[in-house]
């Protein structure tokens, strides 16, 4: 199966996003081949096409780049998404890392980790070492103030008591090797890891305690599980009305915690893993791209684009965006101010002027 990889043309990328593409590519030829995966230059003889999205949060804009871009033109029934920004309209289909109802669409979305993670000090660790140990703690986290349900967390739970650990940390992403050390061994010493809503319903600290065979404990109502194959037990999913009675909650599901656990490391070795986390993103597409049925022409793409139901979800009605400028500027003189029907769209967007 030969498989075309590119980005979007003319969409904005950051620099570090410039060499994904590249690197992706380059996992494929190295691993793909005993499965039949070839990388193909021509997009005219690929079987599908992956084209690469940017984490930019995207506008009414965006639109007119995807409706521009000659791959989408010309090949949009082949064409599929490796999307990972914060909150995507799951414009086209393909891979999304953080799409929420009522966005998903599971004829043409599927919902799949990041095939990178910020802690790179994961990739070294062994099953063996893993599965090894007994942890002391209840349940951890470790993490920045990013959204209510972190700030419920740490006023619950910050206070040091002998069967968990939360803790408040300052910065979110540029953390030095010590720090991503310390999130290892606090980690690997407790049998839950919460993963709370922050940013986004998404955390790459799923597929960190995946990865050491701890179980993840989805704290984040929009959450939508991987499109993994396997109907395996691997998370723990806490409703955030009910943060806390978290410790009844946990303790309840401790009996099942080893098979929970073992499930989440065989699942990121398979999905996951440096040595599979490529390969196993294209086959996701791969049996997307074989459902001939479901795959959406470029006309077709126009009018769901441009339908005025779609436009009203994701914001981008004239009225909607007047709207949200006006709260915009307000909040530069009255910060609590909120405009009634726009207000919920503000946690979606770290829009421009309010960065």
């Amino acid at each position: 199966m030969r498989v075309h990889i590119a980005y979007v043309q003319g969409a904005p990328l950051r620099d570090y996003e410039r060499a994904y593409v590249p690197s992706f590519s380059e996992e494929l030829r190295q691993q793909g081949g005993e499965l039949g995966l070839v990388v193909e230059p021509d997009p005219a003889r690929a079987d599908f096409i992956i084209l690469w999205e940017g984490f930019e949060y995207k506008t009414l804009d965006y639109l007119r780049i995807l409706a521009q871009d000659p791959l989408i033109r010309q090949h949009a029934e082949r064409v599929y998404s490796i999307n990972y920004e914060d909150h995507p309209e799951g414009l086209l289909a393909g891979l999304y890392t953080s799409l929420e109802s009522p966005f998903h669409d599971p004829k043409r979305h599927r919902i799949w980790p990041f095939f990178l993670m910020n802690n790179q000090q994961v990739y070294q660790l062994t099953r063996e070492e893993v599965l090894a140990g007994s942890p002391r703690l209840l349940f951890s986290f470790m993490g920045a103030a990013s959204h209510e349900v972190r700030k419920r967390l740490f006023a619950l739970f910050s206070q040091p008591a002998p069967g968990y650990l939360v803790q408040h940390v300052g910065k979110w992403y540029n953390h030095n090797d010590e720090e991503r050390g310390r999130f290892l061994s606090v980690a690997l010493d407790s049998v839950f890891c919460l993963c709370p809503h922050g940013y986004c319903s998404y955390t790459p600290r799923i597929t960190e305690v995946m990865a050491m065979a701890r179980v993840p404990v989805i704290i984040a109502d929009d959450w939508i599980p991987f499109s993994f194959e396997e109907n395996l037990p691997y998370y723990v999913k806490v409703p955030e009305r009910d943060l806390e009675h978290l410790p009844d909650i946990l303790s309840g599901h401790r009996g099942r915690a080893d098979e929970y656990r073992r499930n989440a490391r065989m699942l990121w070795e398979k999905y996951c893993s440096a040595s599979r986390r490529v390969v196993a993103a294209v086959e996701s597409i791969a049996k997307m791209a074989a459902q001939s049925g479901d795959r959406i022409t470029y006309a077709s793409y126009q009018e769901l684009w441009h339908s005025r139901e779609f436009l009203e979800r994701a914001g981008w009605t004239s009225r909607q965006q007047l709207a949200l400028r006006m709260e915009q500027h307000l909040r530069r003189w009255f910060p609590t101010t909120k405009v009634p029907g726009v207000s919920n769209l503000m946690r979606y967007r770290n829009a421009p002027g309010m960065k």
